[in-house]
Parts: C-alpha cells; sequence; structure tokens
C-alpha cells in the first residue's frame, strides 16, 4: 500500500516539474452584427460552442451587450482545437476556428457577421482557420473613455516586432478610420481616435499582429 501511495506522490511530483497543467479558456462572440441583419434572433434562438471536449456548451449573454460567452476548463497548454459557434437550428449559419490552447488562461473574442474582420480577412468567416497561439505579451485593450463623446484612447501591445494594423469599423462592416498601419517593436502603445466626423453609434476596432489578433466594441455618444 505505502509502494502505491509512493508512486501517486512521485507522478504528481513529476506532472509538478513538467507544467503539465490544465488551463481555462473563455470563448466569447458578438452577435449584435446578425441580430440587427435578422439573421439571430436572441429570444428564440441560442447560440452553441462545439467541438471542444466533444461538448456542447451553450452560450449565455450575461451582460445583455450581445457578446455570448462560455468559460471551458480543464483544457492542456499547447494542445489545437477546432471549434464551431453555430446558432441553434440552423448549421448554415455557423463559424469555424482552430486555436493553440496557451500556458495561461485566455480569452478568443470573435464577432459574427459578414462583412466583419474579426480574427481572420473580411467575408471568409464561415469556414476559416483563424486564430493561432496566442501569446500573453499580446493584448487589445478596452478603449477609454467609453462611451465617448468626440476622442477616445485605445492601449495595445505588441508582443514581437511586426506589422501592426489597427483598424475601427461601423456596425455594417465599412472601415472608418485606420489608426495603425506600421512595423512596431514589442511594447505597449496608445492609439488616439477621434471620432468627430462620426454619427452616434456602435463601433468596432480589430488589431492584427502576426498570428495575434482582437476585437472589441465601443459606444460614440455626443
Amino acid at each position: 500500500m505505502k509502494k502505491y501511495y509512493l508512486l501517486i506522490i512521485s507522478f504528481l511530483i513529476i506532472i509538478s516539474a513538467t507544467g503539465y497543467s490544465q488551463v481555462s479558456v473563455t470563448f466569447a462572440v458578438d452577435m449584435e452584427k446578425m441580430a440587427l441583419d435578422n439573421k439571430f434572433y436572441p429570444a428564440t434562438e441560442k447560440v452553441i460552442l462545439s467541438g471542444v471536449l466533444n461538448i456542447e456548451y451553450v452560450m449565455t449573454d450575461k451582460n445583455e451587450d450581445s457578446i455570448y460567452t462560455v468559460t471551458v476548463d480543464a483544457l492542456m497548454p499547447g494542445s489545437t482545437i477546432v471549434f464551431n459557434y453555430t446558432i441553434s437550428g440552423n448549421a448554415g449559419k455557423s463559424i469555424e476556428r482552430t486555436y493553440v490552447v496557451p500556458a495561461n488562461n485566455s480569452t478568443i473574442s470573435t464577432v459574427m457577421g459578414e462583412n466583419y474582420l474579426s480574427d481572420t480577412e473580411a467575408g471568409k468567416l464561415s469556414n476559416s482557420v483563424g486564430i493561432a497561439s496566442i501569446n500573453k505579451s499580446y493584448d487589445l485593450g478596452q478603449n477609454y473613455p467609453n462611451p465617448f463623446s468626440k476622442s477616445t484612447k485605445i492601449q495595445y501591445s505588441v508582443g514581437v516586432a511586426g506589422l501592426v494594423t489597427l483598424k475601427v469599423y461601423d456596425m455594417s462592416g465599412k472601415e472608418v478610420a485606420v489608426l495603425v498601419n506600421e512595423e512596431q517593436s514589442k511594447g505597449v502603445y496608445t492609439a488616439d481616435f477621434n471620432a468627430a466626423n462620426l454619427t452616434d453609434s456602435a463601433y468596432v476596432y480589430t488589431i492584427f499582429s502576426g498570428n495575434f489578433s482582437s476585437t472589441r466594441k465601443m459606444f460614440l455618444a455626443k
């Protein structure tokens, strides 16, 4: 019996020493554009996450901001998962993603809707391989202030030197501003967005740098 316990303890020590640990990933998908286009009906339809651990998860809009989320635990760092966002009852309304689980807890943010830029090129959201390995040194912060009346600041982090683009889109998917489009070194940056010539509405901004991309929403209210 003692040998049995010693074997278990030794195994746990090996796991700890090799960093063999599980992490959590929060999946978030913005459904506002689909709802505005009458392609998603929140009152009667659900957003389903499938393909992760062979389980279907019903995503919820906890903050009533059209962003549906679910957190999945017990995922192995370094593993590759292929997952789908599907609107219940309509398999045609779905997008597929491939994701390499990082070493730390993380969040995947995606916008679902035609003509949207999220983690892929516009118009390829239906069946594309998008977010690859996301390094924690990359980040896209929430703009401040938000809502804003004229101008706002967006902070972001670059993990590896390279081309960085940061663009703003209206709710129809039209590009309204290019804030950054240049080679940048690793570090933390702040971009200013002046919306004096735009109308009150929600807008989204997306960053691309290497294999990293992320999208957030902001609100203009003059």
